[in-house]
């Protein structure tokens, strides 16, 4: 990948600049991936309570960079579901985390090993193989040997976007960008009667330009 390069950039190359709402819950998994990059070198010093805080509030500021999704779109993103159209707590957010970290190593690689060991996946670039893969995939699942839908990944794989973006073959990009993330959020020493309504706050001070000082 030429030029500049960051989460924002890499996200909108990747999905093409565009958003639909069936690529939600793969937007809401890259912003939990790169929340998670970005605060590794704090977790050591951190409760589980307070990551759990960190990694909510990182992934909101994620969402707020990336500029072809719009206002609604970045809300409809942290939703626990388009029907409850409620934020996903971040007791749950976490836990989506850790399973898509799973996730990825039990399914989604092994897949892509066989796809690269095939004589269709030899000599592909990273694009092809993706593509191969789904395909694959889609002719698996639906017992259909016609091509997969332009959005299909999104609908019945919403995990697939973090691999495309942050993969190279079996392994993570060696040319991947820096986790930095948007600022340094602020997790209350003690743990909150209420978390849901701690980041709630700590969003609406944020949206507003105000500084959230240290609890």
């Amino acid at each position: 990948m030429s030029g500049h390069d960051d989460f924002a950039t890499r996200a909108k190359l990747t999905m093409g600049g565009r958003f639909d709402p069936c690529m939600r819950r793969s937007v809401q998994s890259i912003v939990l991936y790169e929340a998670d990059r970005c605060l590794r070198s704090r977790y050591a010093f951190l409760k589980p309570f307070q990551k759990k805080i960190a990694l909510y509030l990182t992934a909101v500021d994620l969402v707020k960079t990336l500029d072809f999704l719009t206002d609604q779109n970045r809300e409809e993103v942290m939703f626990r579901t388009n029907s409850s159209k409620q934020p996903v707590p971040p007791d749950l957010a976490w836990k989506r985390l850790r399973a898509l970290e799973r996730d990825i190593k039990a399914t989604i690689l092994p897949k892509m090993k066989a796809v690269m060991d095939s004589e269709e996946g030899n000599g592909k670039s990273h694009e092809e193989l993706c593509e191969l893969m789904l395909q694959r995939e889609y002719e698996e699942v639906t017992q259909n040997s016609l091509p997969h839908p332009p959005l299909w990944e999104f609908t019945h794989c919403n995990i697939f976007l973090v691999y495309r973006m942050y993969y190279r073959g079996l392994a993570m990009d060696p040319n991947i960008f820096p986790a930095v993330p948007p600022r340094s959020v602020d997790v209350p020493v003690k743990r909150p009667d209420d978390i849901r309504d701690f980041v709630r706050n700590n969003i609406i001070a944020s949206h507003e330009g105000a500084g959230l000082e240290n609890s």
